[in-house]
């Protein structure tokens, strides 16, 4: 039987017990062997990757791990596989080290020598204004901020980078002054901060004065099918600390350990594609008797836009509980707050909490619904990037049951900071409400958290779990000044299965609305599986750019309607939009849209494949409901409706 290797997370036995259903996993001696395909279903897929993290922290047995998941053939299943994973998802490897050769090392992860430069692959000549640069600002009398940006990289979802530097001139650091380690993090720039797994990785030669670092979207097909990508703005920050008051220089380069690089980087799209034709600056020159000293300006604290809801008073003694806001920008959002008090040495938790499906629902920060998978966000605990914060989530929406955690993963860095984590927030979660009542958030045991109190799990940062404290068990929330959802709108298809050449229909459905004005959507499909048409004279004809769906019960009534389109056929995107633009007739009128079907879109089955038609959010839409604007009897955007279904599927089976 295989061992599992010591890795921080284990060591402080931080057992993520969450309450979830494993599929049925094949045996581990199944005669089907892809390596990498931990679910059995042939496919390597961020599922998989998320099976074996459950595994290294405790969640699954290793009599439940299939033998193909020692993906670098070391006779373990340990961080080492589960770091090939996430390079093989994100494209920065092809093959597994197992599939190359019948001894492979132990890691292929760039362990840099930096002064080596690859010549074996050529740059490829960029053919447009897409770039990765550097930028530097003078922090202090002898800080440097080096920052990482790309600009006008498409559908970008992660990187890799070689930096090299005079170890006699620079020495990196965090923000705070702290130094790195051999595997630390660099600091996060503006991009790759949202909601789709960010994973970080580093191997650092700090003796020779390399940086080797990475980070990457793991659950690209959510991106993906967000519909809105990153392709502008900062990927990392580093700080250097100035050893000799000399002019030096900070530049990306190549290296033996990544050997397809485009001077020193490696960037990856949303299909986990390899990406090549961009230019890259490949130096900086920091020249500190001509760099003047960035003088920080003050700026304005935004106001906050919470309303309390009344909440527990934890007490002085150590403590978790939880608050409420109702949030004043949104007119049916409430957050939810996890905290903690007095903890000492908060090394990482878990959650089980109980709420009311039918009064409230889990949503993201950006109002887009939450999965079984979902994670929640950090508070102001557990966040920094240095010690490698990692989160686990395995919900059940259906039973109003959400069970989460994060640990810090890097236990000696952190320890060895001496700088603990003992008050403050440690989760956030946003709820629509449905209904206007007083309802309970509670913490509450389940059978796979045996040692937990009242349905949570703390640990300190030596290894043991905190049992000294007490739990608020229960919130409860008034939710009568707050507006509920009341509307319903849904996608549906009139037949599940269709051969290549029928024409199948998909309708938008709306039912309890307030008297809506209008309504815009944005409609994602795969255009080599499907073709949008409309019936003409009795034939059916592609659609165009500005082709409208056609309107069946709504948006026809005498108010000046509008229709309008703006469709990306190539990429699959139908975008169009009905509104009356007679407001005040409208609304002086007895006369309502609230219930019905707004639009039939017709599609030709190009080829007989399983695919999915679906709403998507878009850029063009900011603050959408997953792509979807509904406008109310004044004409202003309302999101007091509950998006129930937002894909169909054909040739599923």
């Amino acid at each position: 039987m295989k061992e599992k290797k010591v890795i921080a997370l284990l060591v402080i036995c931080l057992i993520f017990t969450a309450s979830f259903v494993l599929p049925v996993f094949a045996s581990p001696d199944s005669t089907e062997f892809v390596y990498g395909d931990f679910d059995q279903d042939k496919d390597v897929d961020s599922d998989d990757y998320s099976y074996l993290r459950m595994y290294l922290i405790g969640m699954i047995t290793i009599d439940r791990v299939p033998a193909n998941m020692d993906v670098d053939g070391n006779g373990r299943f340990d961080s080492d596989d589960y770091s090939y994973m996430r390079q093989y998802l994100i494209g920065m490897i092809r093959v597994f080290p197992v599939q190359i050769s019948a001894t492979p090392s132990i890691t292929i992860t760039p362990t840099v020598t930096p002064t080596v430069t690859s010549t074996n692959t050529p740059t490829p000549v960029p053919t447009t204004d897409s770039e990765l640069y550097m930028t530097a600002s003078k922090e202090s009398h002898d800080t440097y901020k080096v920052t990482l940006n790309i600009k006008d990289i498409p559908n970008f979802a992660g990187y890799q980078a070689n930096i090299v530097y005079d170890p006699k001139v620079l020495k990196p650091i965090y923000s705070d002054g702290s130094e790195y380690t051999l595997q630390s993090p660099v600091e996060t720039g503006s991009l790759l901060n949202k909601k789709y797994s960010p994973s970080d990785f580093a191997m650092h030669d700090l003796e020779n004065g390399s940086l080797n670092f990475s980070r990457a979207y793991v659950a690209l097909n959510s991106y993906r099918n967000s519909g809105v990508s990153e392709s502008t703005g900062s990927i990392a920050t580093i700080y250097f600390k100035m050893l000799k008051n000399e002019s030096t220089q900070i530049t990306l380069e190549n290296c033996l350990t990544m050997p397809n690089a485009v001077n020193g980087t490696l960037v990856f799209d949303w299909n986990g594609n390899q990406l090549l034709n961009y230019d890259v600056k490949t130096a900086i020159s920091l020249s500190p008797d001509d760099t003047p000293t960035n003088t920080p300006i003050a700026t304005p604290t935004a106001t906050p836009t919470y309303t309390s809801v009344p909440s527990s008073t934890p007490t002085a003694a150590s403590t978790i509980y939880m608050s409420s806001e109702k949030i004043s920008s949104s007119s049916n959002l409430i957050k939810l707050t996890i905290n903690i008090s007095n903890i000492a040495n908060l090394l990482g938790y878990q959650a089980n909490l109980k709420y009311d499906p039918e009064v409230l629902i889990p949503v993201n920060a950006d109002g887009s619904d939450f999965e079984n998978s979902s994670e929640v966000e950090t508070g102001t605990l557990l966040n920094n990037n240095k010690y490698s914060p990692l989160k686990v989530s395995n919900h059940d929406l259906t039973a109003g049951i959400l069970n989460f955690g994060i640990t810090y993963m890097d236990l000696d860095s952190y320890k060895n900071s001496g700088v603990s984590e003992s008050n403050g927030s440690i989760g956030i979660i946003y709820f629509k409400v449905l209904k206007n009542t007083t309802t309970e958030i509670k913490f509450i045991d389940c059978e796979t958290m045996t040692s937990g109190i009242n349905g949570t799990i703390l640990y300190d940062w030596d290894s043991n779990q905190i049992l000294n404290y007490t739990v608020a068990q229960s919130l409860k929330i008034d939710t009568s000044s707050i507006t509920p959802i009341s509307g319903n709108l849904s996608l549906s298809i009139d037949k599940s299965n269709a051969e290549t050449g029928e024409i199948v229909n998909v309708f938008l459905n709306l039912s309890n609305m307030d008297k809506i004005s209008g309504i815009q959507a944005n409609i994602k499909y795969d255009p080599t599986c499907l073709q949008p048409v409309y019936l003409d004279d009795n034939s059916y004809v592609p659609y165009d750019k500005s082709t409208v769906p056609p309107k069946v019960d709504l948006f026809q009534k005498a108010f000046s309607p509008l229709e309008f389109a703006n469709n990306n056929l190539t990429n699959g995107i139908i975008n169009f939009g009905f509104m009356y633009t007679n407001l005040t007739g409208y609304a002086n009128s007895q006369l309502s849209d609230n219930n019905g079907t707004a639009t039939k879109i017709s599609f030709k089955v190009l080829k007989n494949s399983p695919t999915k038609i679906e709403l998507s959010p878009s850029k063009n839409m900011p603050g959408s409901v997953n792509g979807t604007y509904i406008f109310d009897v004044m004409g202003d955007v309302t999101n007091n409706y509950e998006l129930k279904t937002s894909f169909v599927e054909l040739n599923k089976d």
